[in-house]
């Protein structure tokens, strides 16, 4: 099935029968394979060790197994003590962080001391072990969590939920939490977050996983009451497209940038998420991922939306051209731009300084002199904020000059978010000018 797939890390067995696939040799030349989900597969102890037996020979790296306990238990009773100590060759795990290589967890620091009689509130039923310092313990367990002390919280099967897991209506001890951070978790599969840090009056810092929810389908009261977080980034979030999203962001009164998710501003009111900001801090949005303005009745967005932002003296968003154009020509032709007069087009916004900031791209050439070999299209010129700065010539503004010096990178500063320059930069020939191949598509 996956022989000799040299490369392979990471795996997720569908729902067989281990009972005689032990036999079939689904492992073999997979060297580098660490991670194996059997969470849904079935069989007795003695199949799924021979069917575990041959990758756990692979290297002398630990294997991390997502099984339920009793069978990792009993597969360990198995292993032949004249091999090794069964915990220091495999370990149970259901979330692999296949970035550093190791179990995934959940980050959370706590602000100060705080005592629980036990973790678990019937929303964190699928809890493996929590860490605390080097101190294990269980989500039953009585823990004391030492002031300004990270805990880790490890799960006991894939994250599909995590609704109200931090909810003040369920744990009122969640005040005393001010930093999470997801990003040794796979949250691909998670479709549930209602409410999930509601009431976190002290939290001021989110660091979500790289690897975000794909087709999420409740976020409603998600941010609700976090009264001192600054800024939220929800572009990587993938919406399904009936998600409730109602209360995304009531009464985040501190909140001063945040990126959207995929929203289709046709099915969904923004005094819907933003309603209670009171006098409000905002100075930043990114709807560059958001879907539907130009359907958008814009007297309803301006009123119900953009009035957040345009409150505040040089406040940002982060549009497509056309979209932000068609803003700014709605409020002339209302005979209000004045209202509009401090927002700016801003794709990469400093909450520190509060400005917008523009950071290179950075775009490698093949190492041979190039002589007339690309066009720059209108649209790839007006996109450049700066100028563009080529290797031993003047830095220019509005032109590519017809020779260019052998040279390693060329910094083009963009006013909006890139992830191909092949749109923009037209070869004369086939050859290709870029040695990246992600600019070669």
């Amino acid at each position: 099935m996956i022989s000799d797939c040299s490369s392979l890390i990471a795996i997720d067995i569908p729902n067989i029968d281990l009972t005689n696939e032990g036999k079939n040799q689904m492992f073999n030349n997979n060297g580098k394979l660490l991670y194996v989900n059997l969470l849904n597969c079935k069989g007795e102890t003695d199949g799924i060790y021979d069917f575990l037996n041959p990758l756990l020979g692979f290297n002398n790296n630990k294997k991390f197994i997502c099984i339920n306990k009793d069978t990792f238990d009993a597969v360990g009773e198995k292993y032949p003590k004249s091999s090794g100590n069964w915990e220091d060759i495999a370990e149970k795990c259901c979330n692999f962080d296949i970035e550093n290589l190791e179990c995934g967890y959940l980050l959370v620091n706590f602000n100060s001391e705080t005592d629980y009689d036990k973790f678990d509130n019937g929303y964190r039923s699928n809890i493996e072990k929590i860490i605390i310092g080097d101190v294990e313990k269980t989500k039953d367990e009585g823990i004391n969590i030492p002031k300004d002390s990270k805990i880790k919280i490890y799960f006991s099967s894939p994250l599909t939920d995590l609704g109200n897991f931090f909810s003040f209506e369920e744990d009122k001890k969640v005040a005393n939490i001010n930093s999470i951070d997801f990003s040794h978790l796979d949250l691909s599969k998670v479709e549930d977050m209602t409410q999930l840090f509601f009431g976190c009056s002290s939290l001021e810092s989110i660091t979500f996983s790289k690897y975000a929810p794909k087709n999420i389908k409740y976020i409603e009261g998600m941010f609700s009451s976090c009264m001192n977080i600054k800024s939220i980034d929800l572009s990587n979030f993938k919406l399904s497209s009936d998600a409730k999203i109602t209360g995304l962001f009531y009464f985040c009164e501190s909140l001063i940038a945040v990126d959207l998710p995929n929203i289709d501003l046709t099915k969904y009111s923004f005094s819907d998420l933003f309603e209670f900001f009171g006098d409000g801090k905002l100075k930043y949005i990114n709807m560059y991922h958001c879907t539907g303005l130009s359907q958008m009745d814009f007297a309803t967005f301006v009123f119900s939306f953009l009035q957040l932002v345009v409150s505040q003296e040089n406040s940002f968003i982060c549009m497509n051209d056309q979209d932000f154009s068609e803003i700014i020509q709605f409020f002339e032709d209302m005979g209000a731009s004045e209202t509009v007069k401090n927002l700016e087009k801003c794709c990469d916004f400093n909450i520190n300084d509060l400005e917008c900031v523009l950071p290179p791209t950075n775009i490698p050439f093949t190492t041979q002199e190039i002589e007339s070999t690309f066009i720059a299209s209108t649209s790839f010129i007006d996109s450049i904020k700066t100028e563009i700065l080529f290797k031993s010539t003047e830095p220019l503004s509005t032109s590519i000059p017809d020779n260019i010096e052998p040279m390693s990178t060329s910094e083009f500063y963009i006013n909006e978010p890139q992830t191909s320059f092949a749109d923009y930069i037209e070869p004369k020939s086939s050859s290709g000018l870029f040695n990246d191949k992600k600019y070669n598509q």
